[in-house]
């Protein structure tokens, strides 16, 4: 379900609408922005949830646990020199 909605995200974050070819106009840059913020948000959401599952849900470590999927997601998402 989540790779479906990722993919949804995505598809709408790379959509330029188009009229004609004489008429093309551009995604607003904000809502582009918002886009791709959700889907970053929704990424670090599911690692974090991950890395809690490992510790077994233990309660006081959700902010490290977010920070570290944070991490996790701006890792894989960094381009590879």
């Amino acid at each position: 379900m989540l790779k479906y909605v990722d993919q949804i995200l995505e598809e709408r974050v790379n959509f330029i609408p188009v009229s004609s070819p004489a008429n093309h106009v551009e995604p607003h840059g904000e809502q582009q922005f918002k886009l791709l913020l959700a889907v970053r948000h929704r990424k670090i959401a599911e690692a974090a949830y991950f890395i809690a599952q490992k510790r077994g849900f233990a309660p006081g470590l959700e902010l490290q646990d977010w920070l570290a999927a944070e991490r996790e997601v701006d890792d894989a998402d960094r381009p590879v020199a």
